[in-house]
Formats: structure tokens, sequence, C-alpha cells
């Protein structure tokens, strides 16, 4: 049995409880003799004088199920609180990176064109090559 065939809708289970309270109701209407005709059936069999407490057990239930839709519901809220934290997390990374990035560039330029002007400078103040000895 797959997860698909396994998997109950807590909506779909919370209305078959109430559907089957509202039988309930229509059933302990005609126990007390007040459905259509004023039908009265009389002593009820054992098995049947638990129905009080299956009815408790069905209303137990879909309180239940509503609960656990409310969770559901604020886990569902939560993990997208959860999502948008975590992109926030990764957006203020990538701009960070970006920073750092543009420091480096910054401070590369910055050190080539000391060292341009450096190189420059140190060829403009070596001395000339000397001539040989007779002016040539």
């Amino acid at each position: 049995m797959g997860a698909e065939e396994s998997y109950v809708d807590p909506a779909e289970m919370t209305s078959f409880v109430r559907r089957t309270h509202a039988v309930a109701d229509r059933f302990e209407t005609m126990r007390a003799g007040t459905g259509v005709g004023r039908m009265s059936f009389g002593p009820l069999p054992a098995s049947l004088q638990l129905w009080d407490v299956y009815q408790q057990v069905a209303e137990d239930l879909a309180d239940g199920f509503d609960q656990m839709a409310q969770i559901l519901v604020e886990a569902a809220n939560a993990c997208v609180e959860a999502f948008n934290l975590l992109c926030e997390i990764i957006f203020e990374f990538i701009l960070w990176y970006l920073a750092e990035l543009i420091i480096a560039a910054v401070a590369a330029a910055v050190s080539f064109g000391a060292s341009a002007v450096a190189f420059a400078v140190r060829a403009l103040l070596e001395p000339l090559p000397e001539r040989g000895r007779d002016g040539h």
C-alpha cells in the first residue's frame, strides 16, 4: 500500500465523523420515540445501548481531527516562515560575498596602480647608462 493510498484527508475524516454523528442523532430521535410517526422501539439490546459511548467517541474523534487540522496549518505556516528565513540568509550571504569581491577588486586596482607608479618612478630615477670615455 503506497503513501497515496493510505493518506486520509483530515477534512474528509471530520466530514465522515460529523455525518456519523448526524446518523446517531437521528437514531436517538427514533429511539426516544420523537421521530416521524412517533415510533418507539422499546428497550434496546445491550450492544445498541453502547451507542452513547460510540457517539461520544465519534465526537472526540471529530474534535481531534479539527485540532489536528489546526496543528497542520500551524506547522505549514512555520515551514513557510523557516523557508523565508533560509532565503533571507542566502540572500545576505550573496550580498556579503559581492561586497567582499568589490573590496578585493578595488584593493587589487589600488595595488596595481601603486606598483605601476613605483615602477615608473624607479625607471625615471635610474641613472642613464654611462657613455664610453670617448663620448660615443
